[in-house]
């Protein structure tokens, strides 16, 4: 059940995926207005449509200098393999694992915020 039923927004299921329809097929019969896709899914509160022709990151932390939660991210390396475990089961070698992961950065930012949260769960 939609949250906001009265918005003018409507679900269309093309029955392929986005990427192989056509511009026409995207903005439908008769054509819309605007047109959004969601290209990337994530969290509720961090994803968001994105018009057909944006990235497919760009639905994700919309005004934030990230396009990850994170939690899928062990490390931060250039070129290292993306994700928390699946760093395990892409690197087979035990020896070869430590040393990237003591290659990664060991410092973070913080925004206000995140600060703020990290001080009441210590404090």
């Amino acid at each position: 059940k939609r949250h906001l039923p009265d918005l003018p927004w409507k679900k269309v299921d093309l029955g392929k995926p986005f990427w192989q329809a056509s511009e026409a097929e995207l903005r439908g019969s008769p054509p819309a207005a605007m047109t959004y896709v969601f290209k990337s899914f994530g969290d509720v509160h961090t994803t968001v449509p994105v018009e057909p022709h944006e990235s497919e990151r760009a639905g994700r932390f919309v005004r934030q200098a990230k396009t990850e939660c994170g939690i899928h991210t062990r490390t931060t390396s250039a070129g290292a393999p993306h994700g928390g475990a699946l760093v395990d089961l892409m690197v087979k070698d035990p020896t070869a694992a430590q040393a990237l992961v003591a290659s990664t950065v060991k410092a973070i930012d913080l925004n206000e915020r995140q600060a703020c949260d990290v001080f009441c769960l210590v404090n």
